[in-house]
């Protein structure tokens, strides 16, 4: 399993009956600087392979970070806000098998399973897996690595183990990807990197390496939705920032209009949101 995913199953039997407040979005692709590029353009700056200038040792990034196919799971366009409709999804979600049920618990409207999320994303083939046990074979210096990635005008300071680092101080190439890292796992935006990252974006960085995106995806939801839980039941506001994971889960696997859902005149029509999960 992925690092920073809680194997706990906190499913609450009574979840469904009631409302959940909570406050659902996208991560943030904020880095603490005025940034051009959203996520919608970063996918499409990468699918098109039109990248921005850059410096002459870091021009071989972006076709590495291409090829490890990142950009396909972690920078997908940010969907419109459906605050009904997320708060059903995850008081139906089923964390033991991850899958969405319907409301009489037979019918199953949605998967997050890997292998589905592979199917949804058109993910290559995984050549490494993301595990705690990586980690540990890796022998290379995280600090190293991040100095060498550091905008040449400021200055890298060492922090404590487990620390978070400026996403800004990066050069362009390994900001995006550190943009992504904080999508994909679920934080609230990307001024912050984990340093546990590090050896993952060495890899897609340096190698073009493709790890199990679709599996640690499929974790980082269990990890939201349970979080989600675990703050609503201590009467703490909630934040989930799986919301366009969760409805790209539910679109792919259900042909418009089959949930006969009801949108307002003020809401952008639900086709269109089926169509652009599609030519993505």
């Amino acid at each position: 399993m992925p690092p920073r995913v809680n194997k706990a199953n906190v499913e609450d039997p009574e979840i469904g009956k009631r409302r959940i407040k909570t406050c659902y979005g996208d991560t943030n692709s904020s880095t603490g600087e005025e940034l051009v590029l959203k996520w919608g353009d970063i996918y499409n700056m990468f699918r098109d392979e039109k990248y921005p200038e850059v410096e002459e040792e870091d021009k071989d990034v972006f076709t590495n970070i291409k090829r490890s196919g990142l950009h396909r799971v972690a920078a997908r366009p940010p969907v419109f806000p459906c605050a009904d409709v997320i708060s059903w999804i995850i008081s139906r979600v089923k964390v033991d098998n991850r899958r969405v049920m319907a409301i009489d618990d037979e019918q199953v409207v949605g998967s997050f399973r890997p292998e589905y999320i592979e199917v949804y994303y058109k993910l290559p083939r995984s050549e490494v897996d993301f595990t705690n046990k990586w980690l540990e074979k890796q022998t290379h210096d995280v600090h190293a690595t991040m100095k060498s990635w550091w905008v040449h005008t400021k200055r890298f300071r060492v922090r404590p183990f487990k620390s978070t680092y400026p996403t800004a101080s990066l050069r362009e190439p390994y900001k995006l990807v550190a943009m992504m890292m904080c999508r994909l796992f679920g934080d609230p935006d990307a001024k912050e990197f984990q340093q546990v990252w590090v050896q993952l974006m060495h890899e897609v960085c340096n190698k073009g390496t493709i790890f199990n995106w679709s599996g640690i995806l499929s974790c980082a939801i269990v990890h939201a939705v349970n979080r989600a839980r675990r703050v609503l039941g201590e009467n703490e506001p909630a934040h989930f920032y799986m919301s366009s994971y969760l409805l790209d889960v539910i679109c792919a696997t259900n042909p418009f209009p089959g949930l006969h859902w009801m949108w307002t005149p003020t809401e952008p029509p639900v086709h269109i949101y089926c169509s652009l999960l599609w030519e993505h």
